[in-house]
């Protein structure tokens, strides 16, 4: 037996374990080294161990001493984790490395990636003003930025860039790399939506219908949805509108100050992060509220920001 409880089976207190190194002694077992199962993913390296774990050598021991068999040391650990082993998950706190964008402040505008401990590890000097960019599968990083020029670029690990797109308008800050290998931008300005192929070529063009005159308030994040729609943040509105390919407004979702960023969820509803009123919202087609998350909820996270924003993937741990 490894380890030991207390006498109500509630804590650990001797020879704690994490899950990670469980797994990873169970793949050892089975004749795998977890390390190398290790593959990279928009960036980050993944595993079956979360990135993590080490093997316990003391089980392993323990095993030969006792000439217990590694396969039912396995089968046990799948069908239960109850073992007599006192294996039980640490309640540590879950740290991830993160890419933000930060707008002007020290160091300029540029995008930064903070590791999971708070430190600096990668950073790139955008042209000018941006605030919104996208990790693709390969890694490298789609970002729209704003001023004289204006446009989106593609760049890689090596801040080499690999595609990039000028635009005529005022002010591009939205965009989105669509399955296919084109890019959507939101133009502000003319107050439009376009999609741009790998070639720089204008392919579609979708009109936004807006009364915000000022241009750098007009649109926002962009996204196309699965029916061939646009979603789109109007900041200056306060609104959240899909629109057709023809420019028709088919849904909207009004009231939320400097909106930013809307996503539509599989079930059909739609997220909203609601800017300078600190709350996230999920939304129904009949625009009723089904789920909130205010500043309150989460004070650690401190969502006191001009912009809050919904981040939908991590970079890794």
């Amino acid at each position: 037996m490894i380890g030991k409880n207390d006498e109500i089976g509630l804590n650990i207190i001797e020879d704690r374990v994490h899950i990670h190194d469980l797994h990873a002694t169970m793949l050892h077992c089975l004749g795998f080294d977890h390390t190398r199962l290790t593959y990279r993913h928009m960036g980050p390296d993944f595993r079956l161990t979360d990135v993590a774990g080490n093997v316990v050598k003391r089980i392993l021991r323990l095993m030969r001493q006792h000439g217990f068999s590694r396969m039912p040391f396995v089968a046990a650990c799948w069908l239960s984790l109850s073992i007599p082993l006192c294996v039980i998950a640490q309640k540590i706190p879950v740290k991830h490395r993160i890419m933000l964008a930060q707008y002007q402040g020290p160091g300029g505008n540029r995008l930064v990636e903070v590791s999971a401990d708070g430190k600096l590890t990668w950073e790139h000097k955008v042209p000018s003003l941006c605030v919104i960019f996208q990790a693709l599968p390969n890694g490298n990083i789609v970002y729209a930025y704003g001023g004289n020029p204006t446009g989106v670029r593609e760049i890689d690990r090596q801040q080499q860039v690999v595609w990039s797109y000028l635009s005529r308008s005022s002010q591009v800050l939205g965009r989105e790399r669509l399955p296919s290998g084109n890019t959507l931008l939101a133009e502000q300005g003319t107050c439009q939506v376009l999609e741009v192929n790998s070639k720089g070529e204008v392919v579609r063009t979708v009109k936004l219908a807006t009364s915000e005159k000022v241009f750098h308030r007009q649109v926002r994040n962009i996204h196309r949805l699965d029916n061939g729609n646009i979603l789109a943040a109007h900041e200056g509105e306060a609104v959240v509108r899909e629109v057709t390919p023809g420019g028709e407004v088919v849904w909207e979702y009004p009231a939320v100050t400097n909106v930013f960023e809307a996503l539509r969820l599989a079930n059909g509803n739609t997220l909203i992060g609601c800017g300078t009123q600190r709350r996230i919202i999920e939304v129904t087609a009949e625009r009723k509220v089904v789920w909130e998350l205010d500043a309150q909820d989460v004070p650690e996270v401190n969502l006191a920001v001009r912009n809050p924003m919904i981040f939908r993937s991590r970079l890794g741990s």
